[in-house]
């Protein structure tokens, strides 16, 4: 009885700290998508020799590669599982984020960007998908909102605190300890992830498009949609691609 308990214990534990690190991989992928190019448009443009047009095009890759896939991610996760698709997710975004430092040439940052871009792209839908599977109910709303916190503090972090570090260590260099830092994420993720209770996946829900066509043809979301998408737009434009330069 005793062990049987203790084991619930760990294997609870083991979910918690699993939705913990997923959310820290969401913080470094909101972290991504404020910091560059915004925090370090003109370290950038200054250190690579490039025009702003090029600079504010790392921004559009991220975002555009992040909204165009969302179909398809959440087709994955369902077909894949959570874990499968945050592993991939975080490596995604572990290399590119430590190979855009490393980039000495303007097609190898919007290569880097591109894997940036893929991976963050997966990571919230696994949070919606992993929240609502693991503590449905009126746990949902509390711990969705924990998550949340979590991620929108990556996009603070993003703006003065990594400006202080790039300030004193170099764009390069600062980017570095990100990707390091998103690379012992992923490990946790990883490791508490395979110890965590496995989950069922639904593979059925990939087979066919008839949800997606049932969605797009309610009519009462569409006035939601187009709002956000306006709001979200205007907001990341400014946040993250010109806000240093209308500062």
């Amino acid at each position: 009885m005793i062990d049987t308990l203790i084991e619930a214990v760990r294997r609870r534990r083991a979910e918690l700290l699993f939705i913990f690190f997923v959310d820290i991989i969401y913080f470094f992928s909101y972290f991504q998508r404020v910091a560059i190019p915004g925090t370090v448009f003109d370290e950038i443009q200054r250190d690579m020799s490039l025009s702003s047009v090029a600079v504010a095009s790392l921004g559009a890759i991220y975002l555009y590669l992040y909204g165009g896939v969302q179909i398809f991610c959440g087709m994955s996760i369902d077909r894949f599982g959570v874990l499968r698709a945050i592993i991939l997710a975080g490596a995604l975004l572990s290399l590119g984020s430590i190979l855009f430092p490393l980039s000495h040439n303007l097609y190898a940052l919007y290569a880097t960007r591109a894997l940036v871009g893929l991976g963050s792209s997966l990571v919230y839908l696994c949070i919606i998908k992993e929240v609502d599977t693991r503590f449905s109910g009126p746990n949902f709303s509390v711990f969705l909102s924990m998550s949340l916190v979590i991620g929108y503090a990556g996009g603070l972090f993003g703006t003065f605190p990594f400006e202080r570090i790039v300030s004193a260590h170099g764009w390069r260099h600062g980017l570095l300890g990100v990707g390091a830092c998103s690379v012992l994420a992923l490990a946790c993720v990883i490791y508490f992830g395979l110890r965590a209770p496995a989950l069922p996946t639904t593979r059925e829900t990939c087979e066919s498009l008839a949800a997606l066509w049932h969605v797009i043809r309610n009519k009462t979301s569409h006035p939601v949609v187009i709002a956000n998408a306006t709001l979200f737009g205007g907001y990341f434009l400014v946040q993250s691609t010109i806000g240093k330069k209308l500062l």
